[in-house]
């Protein structure tokens, strides 16, 4: 099956998005803060880097079950696929857990301060600081706590919220692909595993609702899978009609960001947007030309990595500079210059040199053991 490449190409746009957001939390009182303008239009197209990330549950949903839509993809392709999943998340999750650890740390020593206070709003900025872990701690964490076992006030790496999500919703996708393969004994199986992971959730009661309701996203990247003919026989043939999708999800999508909209109200609207800039996406019909470029490649292939240390980077480097220098315009761009840098570095890095060598070791180690030679 041939790779979807467009697909590759918006996960690393909406990586780049992430930054982008928790780049603007960091803005001086000079730029104003994000928080304080929600309800300006570019501000919130700015901070929106929760839609961002609906984004990646969105893809996931639509490349995992896809290829069993469309049978290119058989039963033992589904056995790899499940056996696949924890090593492929968990695997650069502790490379850069262990990174972002040793860079969180420098910052607290360069900076000369446990916490310092130029960025309290938003408060979650202060959760990058680790002045109170040590080492055999953030180790046990990334060992048996990373995915389930903690709540989004009980890490060292706010981002990792996305774990549980991601690996809980992608076996209730592989899931789907069994009942296309009509082994209802291995969907049951799945549903299970993924039940009893979403309910080991050290969470809150309201966090616990929102990590499920972004989870359903991904059922909407499966739904987009399912009738991928459908949808761009009857959008893709009108040229101007997936761009108005994609456009009009990202304007409802600014209501993600506003603290004045009922949670509830927020999530359903955004749940809308996603949709509808999903089938837009996937029903472009010259899209998948556009962006089958070598930079749209290399955004894809960074953006797990980048999306799990940027934020270590941003905490790292604008602390330390507020920490020596008087905190303005001029120094925050100068720290949004080299924080991007770095994140970019780090992340290509991790990706090219570790994760996916080691990622494709444990594959091929987990394939000699289902014993299919004939398998990727």
């Amino acid at each position: 099956m041939k790779r979807l490449n467009e697909f590759d190409a918006l996960r690393g746009i909406a990586a780049v998005a992430v930054v982008f957001a928790h780049l603007l939390n960091y803005a001086p009182a000079a730029l104003g803060s994000p928080y304080g303008h929600w309800s300006a239009p570019l501000w919130s197209f700015g901070a929106n880097g929760h839609f961002a990330v609906l984004i990646f549950f969105a893809i996931s949903g639509f490349v995992l079950s896809y290829p069993y839509f469309i049978g290119a993809k058989g039963e033992q392709n589904l056995k790899l696929d499940v056996a696949n999943r924890l090593p492929r998340l968990l695997i650069p999750v502790f490379i850069t857990g262990m990174l972002c650890f040793v860079i969180q740390m420098f910052a607290v020593w360069a900076a000369g301060g446990e916490q310092l206070t130029p960025f309290t709003s938003p408060e979650w900025i202060g959760r990058w600081n680790v002045s109170g872990w040590d080492t055999a701690r953030e180790i046990e964490f990334l060992m048996t706590r990373v995915f389930f076992l903690y709540s989004e006030t009980d890490t060292m790496n706010v981002n990792l919220w996305t774990m549980p999500v991601e690996f809980a919703f992608s076996l209730l996708v592989f899931a789907v692909g069994a009942v296309v393969l009509r082994r209802f004994d291995i969907a049951l199986l799945l549903v299970v595993i993924s039940g009893a992971s979403i309910l080991s959730w050290r969470a809150e009661t309201l966090e616990y609702f929102l990590k499920a309701l972004a989870g359903s996203v991904f059922f909407l990247g499966v739904l987009v899978a399912y009738q991928i003919d459908s949808v761009r026989s009857i959008i893709g043939r009108r040229s101007w009609m997936p761009g108005v999708l994609m456009i009009g999800g990202l304007l409802v999508s600014s209501v993600l960001v506003r603290h004045d909209m009922h949670y509830l109200i927020a999530n359903f609207l955004g749940l809308m947007a996603i949709l509808w800039f999903f089938i837009g996406f996937a029903a472009a019909p010259k899209l998948p030309a556009k962006l089958d470029h070598p930079f749209f490649a290399f955004l894809g292939e960074v953006s797990f990595a980048l999306y799990l240390i940027h934020g270590s980077v941003l905490y790292a480097v604008f602390q330390i500079i507020a920490g020596h220098f008087e905190y303005g315009i001029g120094m925050f761009l100068f720290g949004t210059v080299i924080s991007l840098v770095i994140s970019f570095t780090l992340a290509f890095v991790i990706a090219r040199y570790v994760e996916m060598p080691l990622v494709g070791y444990v594959r091929r180690a987990i394939r000699s053991l289902i014993r299919d030679p004939e398998m990727a």
